[in-house]
């Protein structure tokens, strides 16, 4: 079964910078008034599903082993990666840095997210099916944890293609695809990544 808070979807671009956009990739993180683990790394923030007046930001670790044993795994707060509920903030901090170019993302026009199930976007997205899903690739323990927790697809992030603006530095799932996940019921926030 496919979990999904909708068959629609919103397509996600990067865009040159714009210091007006909450919305971002790379570059300073958000400066949260928290202490993160130095070792994670600022990925990028979303708008969060349900809290209009809410971001999504995600720092994963820059340690290359680490990620990579824990791809295919649904994690949150974790050594490996944060997955943080936040209030739109314009103040910026170099702790916790990203290893990316600073870009913002453009959110595009609500559309269908298939055809049919074999042909889901499998680029970046908000809402619709989660590609990892439909793609079969996630093991049976995270597919099981997804549907007995209640988490909801919200977002993916892919390895950008010639319709992102130029960004510069290692991205830091490799060829991964990732997808941010949510539980309606009480807000907490996870992440799967993992290969097509």
């Amino acid at each position: 079964m496919l979990v999904q808070l909708d068959t629609d979807m919103n397509p996600i671009k990067i865009i040159p910078f714009s210091a007006e956009n909450p919305l971002r990739i790379g570059g300073s993180s958000p400066d949260l008034k928290i202490k993160l683990e130095d070792h994670l790394g600022y990925f990028f923030t979303i708008p969060h599903p349900t809290m209009k007046d809410q971001v999504i930001s995600v720092f994963i670790t820059r340690n290359f082993n680490e990620q990579w044993d824990n791809r295919g795994l649904l994690v949150s707060d974790h050594s490996t990666i944060n997955v943080i509920s936040h209030s739109t903030t314009k103040t910026r901090s170099d702790n916790n840095k990203s290893v990316l170019s600073q870009h913002s993302l453009s959110i595009g026009n609500t559309e269908p997210d298939y055809d049919d199930l074999e042909n889901v976007l499998g680029h970046h997205k908000l809402g619709g099916y989660s590609t990892l899903e439909v793609a079969k690739v996630l093991p049976e323990q995270t597919l099981s944890k997804i549907k007995e927790s209640n988490f909801q697809f919200w977002c993916q992030i892919a390895f950008p293609n010639s319709d992102d603006d130029d960004i510069s530095g290692d991205w830091p799932v490799c060829d991964c695809l990732f997808s941010v996940y949510y539980q309606p019921v009480n807000g907490k926030l996870a992440a799967i990544w993992e290969r097509i």
